[in-house]
C-alpha cells in the first residue's frame, strides 16, 4: 500500500528519540561527567540545564534530612524576589537536596541562562549567609512551617499513609526516614546546626550534568567550566560516591501460600476510613521488564476501576498505579473506603492472584 505523505510525516514522528551523548567523562576519580543533548528542531530559543553534586553527607541521618528541608525552604525564600523577576524575563530554577546529593535545575531563553545559573549557584554555594536566616527568630519560622508540615501528616487520609509506609518498606533508611523520626530531629536543630550543615553541603563531590536545548557542544562544555568554577567543590574519590537506590525486596509469594501484610493503625483516629495498598513488585532491571510492566499497568487500570468503584462500589477512590525504586518497578492498587469494603477489595483481589 502506497504511503501519503500524512503516513509519512507520522512514522518520522514514531522514530524513537536520539538519546543524550557524552560530552566530558573524566572518569571514577575525576570531576565531572556530563551528557549534552542539542535541540534540532529549534523550536524556541531556549534550553534546559541540570546539574548535580554527589555527595554522601547531605541525607545521612534524620536530622541531615531535616537539615536539608530548612535550607531549601530558607534558600528559596531569599532567591524569590531575583527569582520572580527571572521569571517574568523567562526564566527558572530549582533546588532540590536529595539522597544521593544536591541538584540545581534551570531552564529558559538561552541567551542569559547561564548568568542566571552562575548567580543563583554562587548565591547558594558561596554567599551561603546571604540564604540562610539572619536571627533565631527568623529560624523559629522555618522551623515551625516545618514542624506544622510534619504534624499534618496524621490528619491526611488513610490512602495516603497506606501509599506512604509501603513506600518506608520497601527503601533503605539512608533514602527515606518516617515521619515520626523527622519530627523529633527537626524540634532538635537550631540555627548553628544549619549554618553548619550549609557551610559543607557544596564542600566536595562528584559533578554530573545534563545540557540540552538551543545550544552546541562548545557552548554546553563552557557552561559546565562556569558552573564548575562558581560551585568550586572539591573532587571526591569514587569510594566516596554515595550508593545508589536499591530497593529492598519484598518476601517471594510461593504458590498457596498467603502475601506478607503489613497492617499500621490508622493516625487520625478520627477518621473512620480505611486503605488498602496491595503492591507486587518486579525486581527486573532490564527495559523489557519496565515496558512490559508498563504494559500490564495500562492493561489493568481501567478494568480494575470499573470492577471496584462502578460495579462493587467499594471505595472513594480506587486506582492502580506504577512506580520506580531505584531500577525495578512496582506495580500498586489501592483502595479507600470503610473498613468493611477495604476487607473486601483486599480479600476479592488475594484471591483472584492465588487462582
Amino acid at each position: 500500500m502506497e504511503q501519503g505523505p500524512r503516513t509519512c510525516s507520522l512514522l518520522s514522528k514514531m522514530k524513537p528519540a536520539k538519546p543524550p551523548s557524552l560530552i566530558r567523562d573524566d572518569g571514577d576519580e575525576g570531576r565531572w561527567t556530563v551528557y549534552f543533548k542539542q535541540d534540532s528542531t529549534f523550536d524556541e530559543p531556549k534550553a534546559f540545564l541540570i546539574f548535580q553534586l554527589l555527595t554522601e553527607k547531605v541525607y545521612s541521618s534524620a536530622l541531615q534530612a531535616a537539615l536539608a528541608s530548612l535550607y531549601q525552604s530558607a534558600a528559596t525564600d531569599v532567591l524569590e524576589e531575583y527569582a520572580y523577576d527571572a521569571r517574568l524575563a523567562g526564566l527558572t530554577y530549582d533546588i532540590q537536596v536529595l539522597p544521593r546529593g544536591i541538584r540545581l535545575t534551570f531552564g529558559g531563553y538561552n541567551d542569559k541562562l547561564e548568568d542566571f545559573a552562575m548567580y543563583v549557584s554562587r548565591k547558594l554555594s558561596r554567599d551561603v549567609a546571604d540564604v540562610l536566616p539572619q536571627s533565631d527568630a527568623e529560624f523559629d519560622r522555618y522551623k515551625d512551617n516545618l514542624l506544622r508540615s510534619l504534624n499534618a501528616f496524621n490528619v491526611k487520609q488513610p490512602y495516603a499513609h497506606a501509599v506512604y509506609y509501603s513506600s518506608l518498606l520497601m527503601q533503605p533508611k539512608a533514602f527515606q526516614y518516617s515521619n515520626s523520626d523527622l519530627l523529633d530531629a527537626v524540634q532538635k536543630v537550631t540555627l548553628s546546626d544549619l549554618k553548619a550543615y550549609a557551610s559543607s553541603l557544596w564542600s566536595s563531590g562528584k559533578g554530573e550534568a545534563l545540557i540540552q536545548g538551543n545550544l552546541d557542544e562548545t557552548e554546553a562544555l563552557d557552561i559546565v567550566k562556569s558552573i564548575d568554577s562558581t560551585l568550586a567543590f572539591e573532587t571526591i574519590s569514587a569510594d566516596q560516591y554515595p550508593t545508589r537506590l536499591e530497593p529492598i525486596k519484598l518476601p517471594i509469594v510461593k504458590e498457596g501460600s498467603n502475601p506478607t501484610k503489613l497492617a499500621v493503625s490508622e493516625p487520625n483516629s478520627s477518621n473512620n476510613n480505611s486503605a488498602t495498598q496491595v503492591v507486587i513488585q518486579c525486581l527486573g532491571e532490564s527495559d523489557k521488564d519496565h515496558v512490559m510492566l508498563e504494559i500490564i499497568n495500562s492493561i489493568l487500570n481501567e478494568p480494575f476501576f470499573e470492577d471496584l468503584r462502578t460495579k462493587q462500589q467499594l471505595g472513594y477512590i480506587v486506582t492502580s498505579a506504577l512506580k520506580a525504586i531505584g531500577n525495578t518497578r512496582t506495580i500498586s492498587f489501592v483502595d479507600w473506603a470503610s473498613e468493611k469494603d477495604t476487607a473486601s477489595f483486599s480479600s476479592g483481589l488475594l484471591l483472584e492472584r492465588e487462582i
